[in-house]
């Protein structure tokens, strides 16, 4: 996930956001979908955090959403 991206989504100026990995640590958000100790995928689940203006929320599924607040 990119600034970029998450600034797209959100009909933003990307230098105007701040970098998803300075709100989240991109490592742990894999290892929270990582398949399990017996690769069975996690298919199910979600994490949301807050960029700026923004809900950011990740599905398992790799889909993102961004929701403007206010």
């Amino acid at each position: 996930m990119t600034r970029s991206s998450v600034a797209e989504l959100a009909g933003s100026d990307p230098t105007e956001i701040e970098r998803p990995h300075d709100c989240i640590d991109p490592d742990g958000l894999e290892a929270l979908f990582a398949p399990t100790g017996d690769a069975t995928d996690r298919a199910a689940g979600q994490v949301s955090f807050r960029l700026d203006a923004d809900t950011v929320t990740v599905h398992a599924t790799g889909d993102i959403i961004v929701a403007r607040e206010g």
